[in-house]
């Protein structure tokens, strides 16, 4: 199964998810999501890498759908030392890696993760599969 901790581009991360959560198709993921800011169109259009300037308010739907926080979509976690690969941001982040970005966007002095184990932040379970916390994904 794809990690997608490690995936580059948040299209890629957002198939990754997906797959792993059993959402068959972007029409599935969509119809997950309440409202019609994230449509079937939407989806397929960043997961194929066409569109990569989401709204917040897609980015936090998504993340919510999917059940990961908006860290998991916005940076790949699994490669702390790598370079933030999200689009459009100003050169002011030209020099931010993935570990510095999760310090600076949860605003914690050691960011939300916990980058010594790869384990995710405190009682997160990002999926099915996570034995890290004690937080189940639909209890969040």
């Amino acid at each position: 199964m794809t990690n997608f901790l490690a995936q580059v581009g948040i299209g890629d991360r957002i198939y990754a998810i997906r797959k792993q959560h059993g959402i068959r198709s972007a029409k599935a993921l969509a119809e997950l999501i309440p409202g019609d800011n994230v449509t079937e169109s939407i989806l397929q259009n960043i997961e194929a890498g066409r569109k990569d300037d989401l709204l917040v308010s897609q980015l936090l739907n998504i993340a919510k759908a999917l059940r990961v926080t908006p860290i998991f979509l916005l940076a790949p976690i699994a490669t702390p030392s790598a370079r933030l690969d999200i689009a459009n941001l100003s050169s002011s982040f030209d020099d931010m890696i993935v570990v510095q970005f999760d310090d600076w966007i949860s605003g914690e002095p050691d960011g939300a993760y916990d980058w010594n184990t790869l384990a995710g932040p405190p009682n997160c379970t990002a999926c099915e599969n996570c034995t890290n916390g004690s937080v189940s994904a639909g209890d969040w």
